[in-house]
């Protein structure tokens, strides 16, 4: 097992940055990082926030998804639970960003999401906001995956963020 990178990004506030990404004539065909990030003991809903500010190249594409650890061992990335949420079976994160039409996509976590179905549908250019019916364990991973290798390399700057509540 490979050991995951904890975002230790203001660690202990609520609301936590955790990267700027901006990437440059990406050609390899897909490039995956992962990181996981300690949930507060107070917190029992999380917000992730994805600001897609530019996709440029022949064929961008962006996924997102965050995952439960298995509680054993974690933060190997073999006891993150590929793909699996409570609450949804299969989540498999949000629906595929292949340009940058949205302002932020929404991810709700947490046992009193209320207002919204658990929701894993949406779309790369309508539906932004994803509901997860779900307990908060001690720690998520979160990972996005970007993809190039088009007639034309792919560029991408976005935003990661995260925002506990109680």
């Amino acid at each position: 097992m490979t050991a995951l990178t904890e975002n230790t990004a203001n660690s202990y506030e609520a609301y936590r940055s955790l990267a700027s990404i901006s990437i440059a004539n990406q050609s390899a065909a897909s490039t995956a990082v992962t990181r996981w990030v300690k949930v507060p003991t107070w917190a029992n809903q999380v917000t992730f926030l994805l600001w897609v500010d530019a996709m440029t190249g022949t064929a961008p594409l962006l996924d997102f998804t965050v995952r439960y650890p298995d509680l054993y061992g974690y933060p190997d990335d073999g006891v993150f639970a590929s793909a699996t949420v409570p609450g949804i079976a299969g989540w498999n994160g949000i629906t595929q960003v292949t340009a940058a039409t949205l302002t932020v996509y929404t991810i709700d976590i947490g046992p009193s999401v209320t207002g919204i179905a658990d929701d894993d549908t949406g779309s790369a250019t309508a539906s932004s906001h994803y509901a997860i019916n779900a307990v908060l364990p001690p720690a998520l991973a979160y990972t996005y995956t970007t993809a190039g290798g088009g007639a034309s390399p792919e560029d991408y700057t976005f935003r990661i963020a995260c925002h506990f509540r109680r």
